[in-house]
């Protein structure tokens, strides 16, 4: 049995030590999950539908194959995790970075996106036009603003 140490982003502390065969009971357990560092968590088909997430780190993280949906996400960080095949359908992200996220068969159908940034090509896997809603989300590549999901299709072919 393989476990890993989930602390506190902020004091350092301990909170909870995760089974990494059945990391979703000690997910689940965890009362506030707000300020928690999952950083590079092996997290391969765990359910987290309906859960909230604060001020999470969930950079490096291994999401192949996760149901993550149905769930709220505000100031998460998910730079350079792998979110292959997973499923985040009718879920809220606020304030979230994908940063060279990999996605790739990720379901989005019914998803929010607000406030949200976007590096690499894996992003345009997603299939957008599926989402519920998209505010103020921005593509950014190689430190310049090249597209932003608030432009209107007709305004990208302007003379």
């Amino acid at each position: 049995m393989r476990n890993k140490t989930i602390k506190d982003r902020n004091s350092g502390k301990v909170i909870a030590q995760i089974d990494i065969n059945n990391p979703e009971n000690t997910i689940n357990s965890i009362k506030s999950k707000n300020n928690l560092n999952f950083k590079y968590m092996d997290l391969k088909k765990v359910n987290l539908d309906e859960t909230k997430f604060t001020n999470t780190d969930f950079s490096y993280s291994n999401f192949t194959g996760a149901n993550i949906s149905e769930a709220l996400f505000i100031n998460c960080n998910f730079s350079f995790a792998d979110l292959l095949d997973t499923c985040m359908c009718y879920s809220i992200f606020i304030n979230c970075n994908f940063k060279e996220t990999r996605f790739g068969a990720t379901d989005i159908s019914m998803a929010e996106f607000n406030n949200c940034i976007f590096t690499g090509y894996h992003s345009f896997s997603l299939n957008f036009a599926d989402c519920k809603k998209i505010e103020k989300c921005r593509y950014i590549y190689q430190n310049v603003i090249k597209f932003a999901l608030l432009i209107p299709l007709l305004s990208l072919y302007q003379d």
